[in-house]
């Protein structure tokens, strides 16, 4: 499949999950394709966003948690850890309203072909992270821990 196909794949892909999306188109050209995920720990807004004359795909996840100010130093910490374990993108927050996001970026320049099943495990593996950052997430808040606690929590329970 080439880019031009993807956004209707993706919709594929959402629409035989029974999943609800909407789509629009930028000024400058740029496709996104919004839509919730259910994960085990929560809902996610997600989109994809595909710039065709850039060649490059972005999937953004938000977890609907927002952090509070006195404990977004402590998260910003565990981010980074968590970070280090996480191969297919990043999490991060916007350290002035406290929320998070998981986002991964694709060059297309680099990928000759994305089929419809590398879109359906980049969405598996999105749930999945999710949901693994949200449990030391709330080991950190609700459990007392602290980051470096939290992501070995994680890493015991592999």
């Amino acid at each position: 499949m080439n880019q031009t196909n993807f956004i209707p794949s993706v919709k594929q892909i959402l629409d035989e999950n029974h999943v609800r999306y909407d789509t629009e188109e930028n000024e400058k050209g740029t496709k996104f394709i919004m839509f919730p995920l259910r994960g085990s720990n929560s809902v996610y807004d997600c989109f994809f966003a595909l710039n065709e004359r850039d060649n490059w795909i972005i999937f953004k996840s938000n977890i609907p948690n927002k952090i509070e100010d006195k404990r977004r130093r402590e998260i910003a910490e565990y981010l980074i850890r968590l970070n280090e374990l996480v191969m297919d993108g990043n999490f991060g927050m916007h350290y002035s309203t406290g929320g998070l996001f998981f986002e991964t970026n694709l060059n297309l320049k680099f990928i000759p072909e994305i089929r419809k099943e590398d879109i359906t495990d980049l969405i598996s593996s999105h749930v999945y992270l999710l949901d693994f950052a949200l449990n030391g997430l709330y080991r950190i808040i609700f459990g007392n821990l602290n980051p470096e606690q939290a992501i070995d929590s994680l890493n015991e329970a592999k």
